[in-house]
């Protein structure tokens, strides 16, 4: 079967002048006992349901990293629709990267950042959302920017994985 297979696989990269597609087979290694021989570096469990007390995700600790990231990158900034769409998954980026580099939270919280940027018309806008999640563990920072031009509101929620 699977010579059928990659034949009609090659053939089929012929008709469309390509190259001849090269197969890669995965080869697991096995010690003397049966063993996998996994080069990953393993983990030991820590039979753990939560964080420490002293590395739980805290909001208000988070909330001035947040808004400075804001501000570095917005400041000065006009409204864009497609520059302000790339801009806002820079910004959630670096947000998620500065928490991952954060040392007071745990390394086992997972984090999604959320970023708006809207044009700023002096109308009210309300960001709203809803989560299922631990409410011992997980929680959320946001923050806000406002200029002249522009707002952006981020959103950055930590999930407790155990």
């Amino acid at each position: 079967m699977q010579v059928v297979l990659s034949q009609m696989w090659n053939h089929a990269a012929l008709k469309l002048n390509e190259k001849p597609l090269q197969r890669q087979s995965v080869v697991a290694e096995f010690d003397d006992r049966g063993h996998r021989l996994d080069h990953r570096p393993r983990l030991e469990n820590t039979y753990r349901l939560g964080p420490d007390p002293e590395e739980t995700f805290k909001p208000h600790l988070v909330k001035p990293i947040m808004e400075n990231i804001l501000q570095d990158h917005l400041k000065g900034q006009v409204y864009n629709q497609p520059a302000c769409r790339k801009l806002c998954k820079k910004v959630a980026g670096k947000i998620k990267l500065a928490m991952k580099a954060y040392e007071g939270i745990s390394k086992r919280y997972k984090f999604v950042s959320q970023v708006s940027i809207g044009e700023n018309r002096k109308q009210g806008v309300q960001v709203a959302s809803r989560c299922l999640w631990n409410a011992a563990t997980d929680n959320f920072a946001s923050a806000a920017f406002t200029s002249d031009e522009l707002f952006a509101v981020a959103v950055l929620y930590a999930v407790y994985m155990d």
